[in-house]
């Protein structure tokens, strides 16, 4: 098994370094800069700009979340000044030690909305509308890392498992949950054949491209957003139980996994409410 001792202590240093220089700049911070045209703090939206960029860019913050709720409701609002609080530390670099570049700092964005989404999915949990992120320890982090290492966001907001839990409550078939979501990528054949009959009939598929001649092929990616914000959170808390024995498993997590969840926790703990 690899050792991960060394990557530990630097893990730790700058987890260390990080919450020095954001404990400096935490109270004395306005929260304004040059590249942040429109918005602040709490704001649905941020124009902002990017050294030799002639075009200002429109960051929404405009997020469905796993409850049906949006990141800029006021339940949400914990959660949304803390990563537009992260957001803008990284950019100034008064968390990394230097300003991030435009690239990285657009995927910090995408990694901070799906990191909210995450919270929302296990707001019962964590309690997020009184407590935003207060209450996401490092075992709460180590579990993102370790369900990311093994399928990317999709894993860690259970995507597929909420999917397969639809799929029970609309499909005249008898599955037990918990069997199906143990292996979401080899589901029986009868409820794949029932699942494809509902698609059809109710014209859920969708050509590959648009004006093209083919066949429909693809199942409407407007159709899955809509049953995985509209699930019933019943159906969620099931999966989170279901789900719950798998993550005391040995899970692969590389040093890159770990490094972010290093610098995830550090925003958490140091610029929470």
């Amino acid at each position: 098994m690899e050792d991960f001792s060394f990557d530990e202590r630097r893990i730790k240093a700058m987890i260390e370094q990080a919450e020095r220089q954001s404990k400096i700049y935490k109270r004395s911070h306005s929260y304004q800069a040059d590249w942040l045209v429109r918005g602040g703090i709490g704001s649905q939206e941020w124009l902002v700009s990017f050294p030799g960029g002639s075009k200002l860019q429109c960051m929404s913050f405009d997020r469905l979340m796993a409850d049906g709720t949006n990141l800029t409701d006021d339940s949400n609002k914990l959660l949304l000044e803390t990563v537009q609080k992260w957001l803008f530390h990284c950019r100034m670099g008064t968390i990394t030690g230097k300003p991030v570049a435009e690239g990285r700092w657009i995927t910090y964005f995408s990694f901070a909305m799906n990191l909210a989404a995450r919270a929302n999915l296990y707001k019962d949990t964590y309690e997020t509308c009184t407590h935003g992120f207060r209450l996401f320890d490092e075992d709460a982090c180590k579990a993102i890392a370790e369900t990311f290492s093994q399928g990317g966001w999709t894993a860690a907001l259970l995507l597929k498992e909420r999917f397969i839990s639809h799929l029970l409550d609309i499909l005249p078939v008898s599955f037990s949950l918990e069997d199906l979501i143990s292996a979401p990528d080899a589901l029986p054949v009868e409820l794949t054949r029932e699942a494809i009959s509902y698609f059809t009939r109710n014209d859920l598929y969708v050509s590959s491209a648009q004006s093209s001649t083919y066949d429909k092929g693809l199942l409407s990616r407007d159709y899955i957003g809509s049953i995985l914000v509209d699930l019933q959170r019943l159906c969620i808390m099931q999966i989170s139980a279901c789900s719950l024995g798998s993550l005391s498993q040995p899970w692969p997590m590389t040093t890159y996994y770990k490094e972010v969840c290093a610098q995830i926790f550090t925003a958490l703990k140091t610029l929470r409410h």
